[in-house]
């Protein structure tokens, strides 16, 4: 299977985050002939005071990726997209949309783990459950005859959630983010390749990169950057910097069950 992430600048507008994703399916199809493609957190808006407000253009942008989708034939995982909660009409879900390549739903991942921290940056603080509501459910879909699980950015620091994947059947993991630089130069490598090595699948992350407009004005928010595949045995198959761009691998998943043979952890498990 060829993957292909997409290492954005997201901004508050949907319709030049738009154009640029799709400039970007142009460029991977082009070039690399991706089975998958994989967004951003946030990669459609970023900075937004009232996401709820949006939930017409989300709808529209969703729809043109789709027929994008289908008319070059690639599948592609909408790393997260705000969308109204069921449960409070002044919150959204965080939610991340796989679409296959005849531009169908193949099924959606709500954000469990909200980013509600302090942290010591320019923002110092991080109030994510202010505007979204946390997910309930873990979510592992069929692609292509391999087993994708889903995850979105905070989840990372969260081991529990990956061997839940794991014992789904997942084979690859993906997580969209937008982590931020100081995190992210600290923790973030760190974090992937751990998740890699005890779950044994592929992890697709791919991070928002830059600067992004404050919600309320304030100073730009900055993520790190640094997209990554990483295989079972926790090697880096591809990563970017801190710009915007593409990064690419194609999974071997012969090796990934030579890995699950040799070291079968599943089967010792016992906690």
């Amino acid at each position: 299977m060829n993957v292909v992430l997409v290492q954005m600048q997201s901004g508050s507008s949907i319709d030049e985050n738009l154009k640029e994703a799709c400039r970007y399916i142009e460029q991977a199809v082009t070039e690399h002939q991706p089975d998958l493609l994989v967004f951003p957190e946030n990669f459609l808006c970023m900075g937004s005071k009232d996401y709820m407000k949006l939930a017409g253009e989300f709808e529209n942008a969703i729809m043109e990726l789709t027929q994008y989708s289908r008319r070059h034939c690639v599948a592609l995982l909408l790393g997260s997209i705000p969308f109204p909660s069921a449960v409070n009409s002044k919150k959204c879900y965080s939610r991340s949309i796989l679409i296959d390549k005849q531009g169908a739903e193949l099924g959606a991942y709500d954000k469990v783990h909200l980013f509600d921290v302090t942290i010591g940056d320019e923002q110092k603080n991080y109030r994510e459950s202010d505007r979204f509501e946390a997910g309930q459910k873990t979510c592992v879909l069929q692609l292509d005859g391999h087993f994708l699980g889903l995850s979105i950015c905070y989840d990372l620091r969260f081991p529990g959630l990956y061997q839940c994947l794991r014992e789904k059947g997942a084979e690859i993991i993906a997580v969209p983010s937008a982590f931020t630089y100081k995190t992210g130069q600290a923790h973030w490598l760190t974090l992937l390749k751990a998740r890699a090595i005890e779950t044994q699948c592929f992890v697709l992350a791919v991070n928002q990169s830059g600067e992004h407009p404050h919600a309320e004005g304030g100073i730009p928010r900055k993520t790190w950057g640094h997209s990554a595949i990483i295989d079972p045995w926790g090697d880096v198959l591809c990563q970017l910097d801190d710009k915007p761009g593409i990064c690419t691998a194609r999974l071997d998943f012969t090796k990934m069950k030579e890995i699950r043979l040799a070291m079968p952890v599943v089967e010792h498990k016992r906690f």
